[in-house]
């Protein structure tokens, strides 16, 4: 089993996280894509070095990044440390202070249904995907793609190593047969129930 830090709404310097994740013998952090905390991949370049080996799993919002800006900087984080970077694709949700902004491919605003924006991440990994298989001497990182629905396992298994969910569709039933590999994620330790269903509500509906 492997066990990651969901960093949410961590704004520390990642290199006093990093000593708290070897402290702890985690395999690795996750990193959202939060303007609060700051860039993800900048964060993680000024703290990586070889002395952890822990991996860094960074979410991607497709509709805030173009996929040849995301390849160039995977494979510069790679330059700097091999094999240390994961992504996590998210679909589902859109943030507040994001509502004014098209997307960088095509139009995901706030009234762009979920089919629209599960297409949108489609045809965004398969441009991604496109780049690495045109330039093979560049690596691809490991990928994660999060949700549940049909859709989303059809594009996971499609384009991803992985599929990403919580520990809900579990409890509900869902084996995940039909899907490649899956990483399940336990809610993290909260103060409290209501403090746990507002944490559910804040990730956005279900994908």
């Amino acid at each position: 089993m492997k066990i990651f830090w969901f960093a949410y709404d961590d704004s520390k310097d990642l290199d006093s996280l990093s000593k708290e994740i070897d402290r702890l013998n985690i395999d690795g952090v996750l990193l959202p894509w939060v303007i609060g905390i700051g860039d993800p991949f900048i964060r993680l370049a000024r703290s990586i070095n070889e002395s952890h080996r822990f991996k860094y799993m960074v979410a991607v919002r497709p509709y805030l990044v173009s996929p040849q800006y995301l390849a160039m900087t995977c494979n510069a984080i790679d330059q700097i440390q091999p094999d240390r970077l994961m992504l996590n694709f998210v679909a589902g949700d859109i943030k507040d202070h994001e509502l004014n902004y098209g997307g960088v491919i095509g139009n995901i605003n706030a009234k762009t249904s979920l089919d629209d924006r599960k297409q949108y991440l489609a045809k965004f990994l398969e441009s991604f995907q496109d780049i690495y298989e045109n330039r093979p001497q560049i690596k691809k990182p490991k990928i994660c793609v999060s949700g549940t629905s049909d859709k989303i396992i059809e594009i996971s298994n499609k384009y991803s190593d992985y599929n990403l969910c919580d520990s809900r569709p579990f409890e509900e039933g869902f084996v995940g047969t039909h899907a490649k590999q899956i990483v399940c994620v336990n809610p993290m330790i909260r103060d409290d129930k209501d403090d746990y269903d507002k944490m559910l509500k804040d990730t956005g509906p279900e994908i």
